[in-house]
């Protein structure tokens, strides 16, 4: 028998990788066209602005619904419809639930947050909207992932974006609202959208004949809950750079950190595409105990897939950057690759942390993100101090680098993962 590294990915995980990549291709081309808009009529404080709200929202997001949303994908393949339709139910009562308790804790804690964050009560309650609501997409969306239904996916995600688009430029171009015109158009899409996904949802009868059930959210909960600190953990790995740079060089510096962000995370136009294409395979494949030899070679594939773009995208970068991006953030250019490399390392680390979802082995996930981000935090005050701007971007690349090498030894301390002998016949 021959053997061939490429055919791992039978016929359907190669159709949805094509609709995922065609999509996430059209979903992330937008916003990342707003890049030249942006940079040209916003300055690097109105940029830096945006990011902290943004990075709020993405702190607050697991906090609201307590990340109950993960369970809708690794419940799908295991329960029947009306187990499935009352755990999809508890999840909306928990997102209800943990909405208001949050809104009620924030309104306490109002001048604490400003002073750390900069986001003021109104600001906090925009986040909590923006949050609330793409929990709901977020769900829609996994139901879709499930269901090996690539086209939906794409169009609910690429509706937000081309609603959230267009405003974004008519609040800002036309009506002269500055940086508030980015957020009122990311409300309203995000609004319009989630209004859809419950339509959705009421049309598939996840409603029908709605119960809570105690024994359900309880179950919710019990997976749920530990996976809160290790995201959360994960988020201030990823935000405490831009927390601290915005504390220590305030918000222009955020905003040219922001950008670097967003130029590298081109890459992840084709790694998301990989990596949804990718859970739902490789959760059937784990379903049906398939050996761990062969898990192993799929992983490697994808990694090193995505090495060879981020070398490819890495090489090219500098040739466009100047066109692209305003004059204002020219500062950039001295420090993108090493955003690019830090990305790299983060997908990698990501495609292997599925496996250790699905087998809800995701205490071991928080405590290793617990210890990088307990490490994060003073690296990233260090490196500010001795090397200012640079050195928050480098302590980003070595905590990723990091966090990779923790679940590699992780995986192979619990699962025995056979690192030198992969499948690559079939």
């Amino acid at each position: 028998m021959k053997l061939s590294i490429f055919k791992y990915l039978k016929s359907s995980l190669i159709r949805g990788s094509l609709v995922y990549s065609g999509f996430n291709v059209l979903n992330s081309t937008l916003p990342f066209l707003l890049i030249p808009f942006l940079t040209r009529m916003l300055n690097t404080d109105d940029y830096g602005r945006i990011s902290m709200i943004t990075i709020f929202v993405t702190f607050v997001s697991p906090i609201v619904g307590l990340s109950t949303n993960s369970i809708v994908s690794k419940n799908y393949f295991q329960v029947d419809f009306d187990y499935f339709k009352q755990t999809v139910q508890s999840v909306f009562i928990i997102l209800f639930v943990s909405i208001l308790s949050i809104a009620g804790i924030s309104y306490f804690l109002k001048e604490q947050l400003f002073y750390f964050t900069g986001v003021n009560s109104t600001d906090l309650l925009i986040c909590l909207l923006l949050s609330g609501t793409q929990f709901v997409i977020t769900l829609v969306n996994s139901i879709f992932q499930m269901e090996s239904k690539p086209f939906h996916f794409g169009v609910l995600q690429l509706s937000q974006t081309l609603i959230n688009t267009s405003l974004t430029i008519y609040f800002i171009y036309f009506l002269n609202y500055g940086w508030h015109g980015r957020i009122y158009g990311w409300i309203i899409a995000n609004f319009l959208i989630a209004i859809l996904g419950l339509f959705i949802l009421f049309n598939k009868s996840y409603f029908k004949e709605f119960k809570f059930r105690t024994i359900i959210v309880k179950e919710v909960l019990a997976y749920s809950l530990p996976i809160i600190p290790y995201t959360l953990s994960g988020m201030l790995v990823s935000l405490s750079d831009r927390f601290l740079v915005n504390k220590f060089l305030g918000s222009s510096y955020v905003g040219i950190f922001t950008l670097g962000l967003q130029i590298s995370g081109v890459l992840n136009i084709v790694f998301t595409s990989l990596n949804s294409a990718f859970v739902p395979w490789v959760y059937k494949k784990i379903s049906k105990n398939e050996s761990l030899n062969y898990l192993l070679g799929s992983f490697y594939i994808f990694s090193l897939i995505m090495v060879l773009i981020s070398f490819v995208f890495l090489g090219s970068i500098y040739v466009f950057l100047d066109f692209f991006v305003g004059i204002k953030f020219a500062q950039i250019g001295g420090v993108v690759h090493i955003f690019i490399l830090s990305n790299l390392f983060n997908s990698i680390y990501l495609i292997f942390t599925n496996y250790f979802i699905y087998k809800g082995d995701t205490k071991i996930l928080a405590y290793n993100t617990l210890i990088v981000t307990i490490l994060n935090i003073p690296i990233c005050y260090l490196f500010i101090n001795y090397f200012h701007f640079e050195g928050a971007i480098w302590s980003s690349m070595i905590t990723s680098v990091f966090s990779l090498v923790l679940v590699l030894i992780s995986a192979h301390k619990l699962y025995k993962f056979p690192w030198f002998h992969p499948i690559t016949k079939f």
